[in-house]
């Protein structure tokens, strides 16, 4: 198989599955991973990591290189996934239930963008689900519809991501307007997660029997996770849905968060994860608003920076190109090791979702020590300075009006 990905490191094997609940717009479309039978990674069984040519296009055009779709299709069309596609759940005695992540991609991305880091979690015990957003913020999506034959046939609807012009007013209120309609998108799918533990939930794309799902995850152990488009998206759904015990942003963006968040008294604990090269000032400022202080929370706050590192480095890309020359070039990749950099990123994740879903299969350990044990690739806080009168000032404003 060519350009595989690292396979997981946790002590389950990861299988994955995609859903799509309905026909219409309105249907939720994700991939679950979970535990699954020891296997070996095979081209029989381990899924394509571009799983329509359709992704290909849509990554080209998102990158305004609507030349490239071919070549991109070149580029990642071979890569698979370690992972058993539509393999058994496979569940210990001692670990009847799993604790529940979801996750939210980045701005032109999709439900495959970031497999790496679902199926490393799924490998520690959990049941990831990765939603493909509608908002057309995807670099490609689809839904289906039936034909008019009568019978049990669809067809696949394209849904491609829309461009608007960076730093105007029709973006700011266009993303503010996606951020809810993910963070909707985000609850439809936990609605979706109750279904399948209820042994109710329809799938439209296999016949694989979810009824094995009936009564093995826990619902009330659930995170939420995002990138970039997606950390604000983790963001809301904090502010929208009561069932996330923790939340955890990467390297975030966010410019589509408006006033209506940072005065929703967020209570839930919240891990920044940043990379080192995408931040800047008013960004880690609109971070800091969130700070205990403002909404008098006890609720954990953390910000950690992984060192060497750039916004794609959470992502796939750098493990799929196989010319680390040309994965700089492009950005996919700064000078820290993609593969230990997301060690420590999946350390980071780990960590606090033990303690904040309260997990007692977990080792008990504090992002301190995680810090401490990485000086050279993490950084306590922020690599970049604010101006902390100005940002006092901003923080009192919203104590004012909450």
């Amino acid at each position: 198989m060519a350009w595989n990905l690292p396979k997981s490191s946790g002590p389950y094997h990861v299988a994955c599955l995609d859903i799509l609940t309905k026909t219409g717009l309105d249907s939720t479309l994700c991939r679950f991973y979970y535990p699954t039978e020891k296997f070996e990674p095979t081209e029989s069984i381990c899924p394509l990591w571009l799983s329509s040519p359709e992704y290909g296009y849509g990554f080209a055009n998102f990158l305004k290189f609507g030349f490239a779709g071919g070549l991109l299709r070149w580029m990642f069309g071979s890569a698979r996934v370690p992972v058993y596609w539509q393999g058994p759940l496979s569940l210990s005695q001692e670990k009847p239930r799993l604790p529940v992540v979801l996750f939210s991609h980045g701005l032109g991305a999709n439900r495959t963008v970031y497999s790496y880091i679902a199926y490393e979690i799924a490998s520690h015990g959990f049941f990831v689900a990765a939603i493909e957003h509608r908002d057309e913020s995807a670099s490609n999506t689809f839904y289906l519809e039936k034909t008019n034959s009568g019978d049990e046939k669809y067809d696949k609807v394209w849904l491609p991501y829309k461009r608007v012009q960076p730093a105007t007013t029709e973006e700011r209120e266009l993303r503010n307007k996606q951020v809810h309609e993910r963070a909707k998108e985000i609850s439809k799918l936990m609605d979706s997660i109750e279904l399948l533990n209820a042994g109710t939930l329809s799938n439209i794309l296999s016949d694989f029997d979810l009824t094995v799902f009936k009564d093995k995850i826990d619902i009330d152990k659930a995170a939420v996770i995002g990138h970039s488009f997606g950390g604000a998206t983790s963001i809301t759904s904090l502010v929208k849905d009561l069932r996330f015990k923790a939340g955890i942003p990467l390297d975030v963006w966010m410019y589509p968060l408006g006033p209506e968040v940072y005065k929703a008294n967020i209570d839930t604990p919240l891990l920044f994860i940043n990379s080192e090269s995408f931040q800047w000032e008013a960004n880690i400022a609109s971070i800091r608003k969130l700070d205990c202080d403002v909404t008098n929370t006890e609720a954990e706050r953390k910000l950690v920076t992984l060192c060497g590192t750039v916004h794609h480095t959470q992502c796939d890309f750098a493990f799929l190109l196989s010319s680390e020359w040309l994965a700089k070039m492009i950005r996919f990749r700064g000078p820290a090791d993609p593969k230990k950099a997301n060690d420590v990123n999946m350390r980071l994740i780990l960590c606090f979702l033990r303690k904040h879903l309260k997990l007692s299969f977990a080792q008990d350990e504090e992002i301190e020590q995680v810090v401490a044990e990485n000086q050279g690739l993490i950084i306590s806080g922020s690599n970049i300075e604010i101006d902390e009168e100005r940002l006092e000032k901003s923080k009192a404003s919203l104590r004012a009006g909450m």
